[in-house]
């Protein structure tokens, strides 16, 4: 009976023994976690106190601060930390030479838009193409903006102003296909849609919404050719990139 009892407690001694190491490398591994993000951060805060730093003492032309904040700018999309990617470009916009100022706002719009922050993006967009009526760029990234927003009227003015300056792409063929859809005007929604896959005729969202608007006409015998190209498509896709693995 002493024998089992002694043995009984030489196993949970045991027992205990392996779930104490296996708990304390769990703790090491998190305490070498918890460390190595402290260092990082640490070091960013550093950095940032070190510009500030030299912002107040030293002499920085807005020049310098210009590439500075712009490079900042840059690195921290990059990085995916988009918050102080908006700041630093904000920044940078402060300092930007008149020949700059366009490309940093579009760029400042293009962050606020990839942040999820639409209004704002929107905003930038509208000031930009007020005092830079001619940059049908510009005007196309805002005309998604109104559609993405359901602002079809809008849209639609600014497309249509970017195909009269000349401007002929297949996405703004596409999104002028989406909005004549939207506004029941079937033949100018196949019409666009189709000028889409004319430029790409590989992109299958193209056929797929065509086919769609098709059907939603009862034109059925039309709309089946667009759905066995967007098939076809995709398994080329996927045939390709099977064999790629292989």
């Amino acid at each position: 009976m002493e024998n089992i009892e002694s043995n009984t407690q030489n196993n949970n001694q045991h027992s205990s023994q392996g779930k104490s190491s296996h708990k304390s490398a769990n703790e090491s591994e998190f305490d070498l976690e918890f460390i190595v993000h402290s260092i990082l951060l640490m070091l960013g805060n550093l950095f940032h106190k070190f510009l500030k730093f030299y912002e107040e003492h030293f002499s920085l032309s807005e020049g310098d601060k210009y590439k500075i904040y712009s490079n900042l700018a840059t690195s921290y999309r990059k990085k995916g930390n988009l918050d102080k990617a908006i700041t630093a470009a904000k920044k940078a916009l402060r300092g930007a030479p008149s020949s700059e100022k366009v490309m940093l706002t579009k760029k400042l719009a293009e962050l606020y838009a990839l942040a999820g922050d639409f209004d704002s993006a929107r905003i930038t967009y509208e000031k930009l193409l007020s005092a830079e009526p001619k940059r049908d760029d510009v005007r196309i990234k805002l005309a998604g903006l109104y559609l993405r927003e359901n602002n079809i009227d809008q849209a639609l003015n600014l497309y249509q102003e970017a195909l009269n300056n000349g401007v002929k792409s297949h996405e703004m063929f596409y999104k002028l296909g989406v909005i004549y859809d939207k506004k029941g005007d079937v033949e100018r929604a196949i019409e666009n849609m189709k000028g889409a896959i004319e430029i790409k005729p590989e992109e299958i969202k193209y056929h797929q919404h065509i086919g769609f608007i098709y059907e939603s006409a009862d034109r059925h015998k039309e709309a089946i050719p667009h759905f066995k190209k967007a098939m076809e498509i995709e398994f080329n896709q996927k045939n390709n990139i099977s064999n790629g693995d292989e």
